[in-house]
């Protein structure tokens, strides 16, 4: 069968862009853990951490969550939930982070399940996390997520570029973000995955690992910020 050649010439490309690109923007799949009781997610902080990836249109934001029968954040049962995934996102958020009961055996599971889905090439981005009032501050290392390698770890600044109050701190955090307002307080991980998120595409898993650990490296400044990783 003959074709007209500039009707073939747009079929060759079409189809060239098929096998290249797909039929279409790729699904990323985020899925949230999040330290907060079922009642105040329901209550506005899932509509809240939902609004930070509006503008991410290929996004589906999942709350990975684990609750105790009265609505409370359950550690224990985190690490069986990611254990059991049907599918693996492509980021995981875990906005949770406390100094390190060496002998928990919850946690010793939970760092188990984060480091097999980082190496199986899952971005999880963690809270660098600050203690409680009465206990004192501690070298990120000394946590229960300081030590998985290759996690993306978002710590949170106040003016002048200090870190929140009694924050866990350490070279193992990527970044510490400037939060825009105080009703954003304690989002510092999800800042940073929302623009991620939308811009996932363009990169590999490992070549984001790779690009986010030469920026850390040539830094001329103590906090960088999501523009200084991300186009605007």
């Amino acid at each position: 069968m003959k074709c007209n050649f500039l009707f073939c010439f747009v079929w060759l490309v079409n189809g060239f862009a098929s096998q290249v690109f797909g039929q279409g923007p790729s699904l990323v799949r985020v899925h949230v853990i999040d330290p907060s009781s079922k009642s105040e997610m329901d209550g506005g902080r899932w509509s809240q951490i939902e609004g930070l990836f509006k503008t991410c249109s290929t996004c589906e934001i999942k709350n990975t969550t684990t609750y105790t029968a009265s609505g409370l954040f359950d550690l224990s049962g985190v690490p069986t939930t990611l254990e059991k995934l049907e599918t693996a996102p492509q980021i995981l958020v875990i906005n949770w982070n406390q100094k390190s009961a060496k002998t928990s055996a919850v946690e010793v599971s939970l760092r188990v399940q984060l480091q097999k889905l980082i190496d199986s090439r899952v971005l999880v981005i963690t809270s660098g996390g600050h203690a409680g009032q009465s206990d004192s501050s501690a070298p990120l290392v000394n946590t229960a997520l300081g030590s998985l390698r290759n996690s993306l770890i978002i710590g949170e600044i106040e003016d002048r570029e200090r870190l929140v109050e009694k924050s866990f701190f350490g070279p193992e955090m990527l970044t510490a973000l400037k939060i825009p307002d105080s009703t954003q307080k304690g989002l510092a991980p999800f800042l940073f995955a929302a623009p991620l998120a939308g811009q996932f595409s363009r990169r590999k898993p490992e070549a984001w690992i790779q690009f986010f650990q030469e920026k850390q490296l040539k830094r001329k400044k103590i906090w960088l910020e999501t523009g200084d990783f991300f186009y605007k």
